[in-house]
């Protein structure tokens, strides 16, 4: 899967993942489901060790 920066900022964060690879395109139909699993870090001297990010996922209409 490919993933494409929208926004860049230390207080916003924006990326939108691509249902796609060098294979081709894999496109996510109407009534399909997929679970997508993720992880990332934020070094503490970065953003202290208190810092917490929101996280939202909403599905296209």
């Amino acid at each position: 899967m490919k993933w494409q920066t929208k926004h860049d900022r230390d207080a916003f964060k924006e990326v939108w993942l691509l249902f796609e690879n060098a294979q081709g395109r894999f496109p996510l139909y109407p009534g399909e489901e997929v679970w997508i699993e993720y992880a990332y870090s934020v070094g503490e001297e970065k953003w202290g060790r208190w810092f917490q990010r929101v996280s939202a996922c909403s599905p296209s209409t």
